[in-house]
């Protein structure tokens, strides 16, 4: 069900949010899909959501599929910050932490992997994950 509070605007091709006209860059409007059981107010269970796009994204030298893996990002696994490559993985993604790269509080990743058949569900198959 679409509501004014699940749209959401994606720019891809951005590297630097104060390009307007990179080459690629473009923003594509889209949908939350958020998990049903997730729980902001207690355990931050099941945080976790997939965005479902407008229209594809377009992929070029500027727009890839995984996000690269700095400070605030995705747990990357055979990524190469250089290119793309095949086998690149997408393990984990940022649930919660306090500050930011802070030894003495790590990061709260999700994992991915116990997330494969909500993915594949909510995605109706178009993507996939192990």
């Amino acid at each position: 069900m679409n509501s004014p509070l699940n749209d959401v605007w994606v720019g891809v091709g951005f590297h630097d949010l104060r390009e307007t006209a990179a080459d690629g860059a473009t923003i594509i409007t889209g949908q939350w899909i958020k998990h049903d059981k997730f729980d902001l107010t207690g355990s931050a269970d099941n945080d976790i959501a997939l965005i479902k796009l407008d229209q594809p994204a377009v992929l070029s030298n500027r727009v890839q599929p995984i996000a690269i893996h700095d400070s605030g990002g995705s747990a990357v696994i055979n990524y190469d910050e250089n290119m793309h490559t095949n086998g690149v993985t997408l393990a984990g993604i940022v649930s919660w932490g306090f500050g930011c790269a802070d030894p003495v509080y790590p990061g709260v990743y999700t994992r991915i992997s116990k997330y494969c058949d909500w993915i594949s569900n909510m995605s109706e198959g178009d993507v996939a994950c192990s």
